[in-house]
């Protein structure tokens, strides 16, 4: 959450579900903008075997790029 607060972007392991995107976009939401995937890299890094997902813990498919939008 500093991260994001301090106006960077986050690469995250996630699960590629757009209900839980919407969670975490009502999670986050507040003065500096809620938190959004912004892109998911065509180069994915390998995911390690058993990776899960930041926001929900499921089984992460891939990488995501998250931020704020203001």
């Amino acid at each position: 959450m500093h991260a994001l607060n301090s106006k960077m972007m986050v690469l995250a392991p996630w699960c590629d579900e757009v209900d839980v995107e919407e969670d975490v976009k009502a999670k986050t939401k507040g003065e500096m903008g809620a938190a959004k995937t912004l892109c998911m890299p065509f180069d994915q890094p390998e995911l390690p075997e058993g990776t899960l997902c930041f926001a929900s813990g499921k089984p992460a498919k891939k990488w995501a790029l998250w931020g704020r939008s203001y």
